[in-house]
Parts: structure tokens; sequence; C-alpha cells
């Protein structure tokens, strides 16, 4: 393997991808050198290979000579995956001092997942007001949750008042809607005044992944105790008898659920102040397909409020654990019903701030698409949008400009763990049955994993119309709009979105514009880069049938 100066020159002149192939796989990640292992810690955990990070840092005591990027990577990577709770089980060693800020931010998260919400709620609350003027909003989300969380038998106005100590530049009605999510009532919602940019996060930003789930990735140990298993090829046709399953089971539990809750909650908003609204509509995309500038265009309009992104947002996780409930040959209502509750943690206070508003929510962020069918039970006049871009374009982007980074679909196998104690299990029985996601071969694999995701997205969209065609109907090419075409345009603003208030002059200039071309994560055409492209599309290729 190439000394730590050597791989500098890789990552400077080549690409990440060129720098993980120099790792030599048979090499004890106790011999590395610190910087050497912060080098890979960050290409891995970045490209989103988090069962790389895994491997390479638990039971490893070098880690504790990270610095801070490298140790922040770390347990980023530890969270996002579900095993927060190997921190203080003493499996990562880390330097979190005061001078390391968003080191710490991340091992309070990983204490919140592992359900140590006092120590958790200290260390936000320490960090917020190490400098109250420029509060993180990563750390502002997640030391609400843990607040609420350290003190669940806590009154309203005593949490209230907690969060006007901690928080104190921001506005009685973001604390008011941040209460909401947490205690999802219809008594609580009617109170909530219109929400403005400071209550609601809607633009382009950073969430953070909600720290309870019954879904994680593998632990190293734990492929041996396992026999993962990956599903089968997904039809549209089954796959639309799949869709209108869970559609019709969401739909079924959510009626069941008629006093509170948040769809009781939503309902109650919408009919008060949103009656002419339409039901929620999701855009259906691989992401780099134009989602941005929709976002931004429909943020203009008077009828609708887009969201392209949430303070919670669900994990790649949680995204492939759908793709089982959509592939496996029987439902599995005990992971459905996890994962709705779920979806409606992340977007339910969403929802409902924008029938607050009186206008009807728009979900073009890429990451709700796979939750479609979930969206259609929760809501009858749900509508999907197709939204796709030349295969090509998306391809390079994805891999050129490291989009992909393992945070979108692919297919990873899973296993379901039994319930009851073990040696390393943290299944929880009241939370449904919990699922492995076994993540190997990320980066190795990412030209299939590419072609894949793109497959899937048009295998999913055709699923959505041969379930319900009347509200899966519309689909653009982006690269119409962007070039102007009057059919494209009309489409958009006469068939999806309606009366928006988006003339076509605006649309049109909106759509010449470059928008989110992301110049500065472009990696270099290297040989390695350009070959997983042409990969990438040969694969894409031979899964679509083309």
């Amino acid at each position: 393997m190439k000394p730590y100066a050597e791989l500098l020159t890789v990552l400077q002149t080549q690409s990440m991808y060129d720098v993980l192939a120099e790792r030599d796989p048979s090499a004890d990640p106790k011999t590395l050198d610190p910087a050497t292992l912060n080098l890979f810690v960050n290409c891995a955990c970045l490209l989103g290979d988090i069962d790389e990070v895994l491997q390479t840092a638990l039971d490893n005591p070098l880690t504790a000579r990270l610095p801070e990027d490298g140790a922040t990577m770390l347990l980023y990577a530890l969270y996002e995956s579900g095993n927060g709770a190997q921190l203080p089980g003493g499996r990562v060693a880390v330097q979190a001092g005061g001078d390391r800020p968003n080191t710490i931010g991340y091992a309070a998260a990983c204490l919140l997942q592992a359900g140590d919400a006092r120590q958790a709620m200290d260390l936000f609350v320490r960090l917020i007001r190490r400098d109250p003027e420029r509060q993180h909003p990563g750390h502002q989300r997640f030391a609400f949750e843990a607040i609420c969380r350290a003190y669940p038998e806590a009154s309203d106005e005593q949490l209230r008042g907690a969060m006007r100590q901690a928080f104190p530049k921001e506005s009685p009605g973001w604390i008011d809607y941040g209460l909401f999510r947490r205690r999802p009532t219809t008594e609580r919602a009617m109170s909530l005044p219109a929400p403005d940019a400071g209550m609601i996060q809607r633009g382009k930003h950073i969430g953070s992944i909600p720290p309870e789930s019954a879904v994680r990735v593998a632990l190293p140990e734990e492929y041996a105790r396992y026999r993962p298993s990956a599903p089968t090829e997904i039809e549209p046709e089954r796959l639309a008898r799949r869709i209108k399953e869970i559609a019709a089971h969401v739909a079924a539990r959510s009626r069941a659920q008629t006093t509170d809750g948040v769809m009781a909650a939503v309902a109650a908003v919408r009919e008060r102040y949103a009656p002419q609204a339409g039901g929620p509509v999701q855009v259906v995309s691989t992401g780099r397909a134009g989602t941005t500038a929709l976002f931004e265009l429909l943020d203009a309009s008077k009828l609708y409020t887009p969201f392209h992104s949430y303070a919670w947002i669900t994990a790649p996780r949680h995204r492939w654990a759908m793709i089982g409930l959509l592939s496996e040959p029987s439902l599995n209502e005990a992971v459905l019903d996890s994962l709705t509750d779920l979806f409606l943690t992340c977007r339910g206070t969403e929802w409902l701030s924008a029938y607050r508003a009186g206008r009807t929510p728009v979900l073009v962020s890429h990451w709700d698409a796979v939750f479609a069918p979930i969206l259609a039970g929760l809501f009858p006049d749900a509508r999907f949008l197709s939204l796709r871009r030349d295969v090509d374009a998306v391809i390079n982007s994805m891999i050129r400009k490291r989009q992909f980074a393992g945070a979108q679909l692919v297919p990873l196998p899973y296993a379901d763990p039994p319930q009851g104690p073990g040696p390393s299990e943290t299944a929880d029985p009241s939370k449904g049955s919990q699922r492995l996601i076994f993540s190997r071969a990320l980066y190795e694999e990412l030209p299939f994993n590419v072609a894949w995701y793109l497959a899937f997205t048009e295998k999913l969209w055709s699923g959505l119309g041969g379930a319900f065609p009347e509200r899966a109907e519309i689909a653009i090419e982006s690269d119409a709009l962007f070039r102007g075409e009057a059919d494209a345009l009309a489409a958009l603003l006469d068939g999806a979105f309606p009366e928006s208030g988006v003339s076509p002059i605006f649309a049109r200039t909106h759509f010449s514009r470059p928008i989110n071309e992301k110049p500065a994560r472009e990696m270099p055409k290297t040989e390695r880069v350009e070959a997983y492209q042409r990969e990438a599309r040969r694969r894409y290729d031979a899964l679509i049938g083309a």
C-alpha cells in the first residue's frame, strides 16, 4: 500500500475512488498510521461506504488519534448506520474536547440514539451555549429532541420554558412546531401560527436523521451470524400489486387512528385553513434531474409549498428497508408500521405547516420517492409526478460529483434477526421486526448500484402508474424544461401544478439558468471514473432491458 504522502497525491490529482482502490483489504486497520487511517475514513464516509468505516474503525484504538474531521466522520457513520450504541459500548475511541464541536455533536447524537437522552441533552445544550449567536441547526434539532426525550413527563409549558432557555433566539412558533413533531395532537395543531421561514425549513439543507429506527446496518461480526438475502428482480406489474397492498394497509391503519396523532391533526388543519388545497404531490426522481430548479420555481407560486429537504430525513437504511417491503414475497406488516411511523415523524409537521399556510405540500426531494406507497395510503388524493433527466447526464453527475455516495437506493442484502436478547442484539419488540442491512461492496459495486438505482426508480414510477393510474400520469423530461419546450412547460404548469400563478415566460427563463451544478464537487476524468461511468450505463441498459 502506498504511503500517506502518495495517497494524498492520488486524492488531489485523481479521485476518492482511486484512494480507496489503494486500500489493501488484507491489511490490519490497527497497523495503519493515523494520517492514512484518517484519509481512508474520510473517503469511505464521503462515498457512503459505511461498512468500510465500521470495518476499519470498530475496536481500533488508533481512532483516538484521528483529527477532528476523521473523528467526526467516524461518529457520523456510526450514527447514520443506526449503531450509535457502539460508542457508549466502548467499541469506538475518539477525542471530543471543547475544541472539537462537530465531534462532540455526533458523539452526543450517538448517545441519544443509544437511549442516553440526559447526557446527550447536556452535551448539545453546552454546544449551543458556546456560541448562541451562531447556533448550528443540526445541533438545535438534536438538542430539541434530547430535551423532549430526557423529560417525557414534562408538561408543554415546562418544555416551552426549557426550550426558551436553550434557544433564546428562536420564535415561539418554532418551538411550537417542534413540540407538535414530538407530541402530535389535534388540539396542539389547531393552535399553531401560520408558519414563516424561521419556523419550518423547506429549502435545500442538510437535515438530521431521526434517532429511533428498527433498521440498522449490520456490524462486521454479524456477517457470520446471519445469512443475508437480497430481493428478487422487481417487475412493474408485481410492484403495482404490492404498492396497492401497502397503500391499503396504511389507509386502514390511519383510519383506525381517528382521534389524535399526525394524520388527524393534519386533516383538521387542512379542513380549516386549506379546504381548497389538494393532497400532497410527490416528485418521483433520482435526483440530479432538476429538483432544485423545480423547488425554486414552486417557491414563487401561490398555491403550493415545496419542500426540498426537511428537519429530519430518512437514512439510506430506511429507504432500503422500504425496498424490501416492495419486493418480498409477502408483506411484513410490522416493518411497514414501523416505517410508516418513521415517515410520519419526518414529514407530518411539514405537511401540516403547508396546510396551515393554506397551500398544497409538494415533496420535491428524491429521498421520499420510495415512500410513495405509504403517502398514497395516508392521502387518498395524493398525486405523483415523474421528473426524469437524460440517463448519461445523471450517471455522470452521480459518479463524477460524488452525488451517489451511498445515500440513494442500493440493492443491499438484508436479514431480520430474531427477537430477543443476544450478544450484539438491539431488537426491540415494541418497534416491530428489526431489519439488518448488509452494506458491503458499495464502493466496489458503484456502477451496478448507480445503474440499479436509476432502473428501479423508473420501475417504481411504472408501478405507481399501474397501481394508481389517475394519480400518477404526468411524466416530464427535465431536459425539455431546460430547453424551454412549450409542451413540457404546459405539462408542468397546467397539468402538474394548475393555478400556480407561475407564468410560462417566467418558467422558461427560470429553467434556462444554471442551477445547482455543483462544479466544486466534480472529480477529474480519471481512467477509473470514466470506466465507472461506462460500466454504469452498460449495467443500466441491461437492467432496463434496452
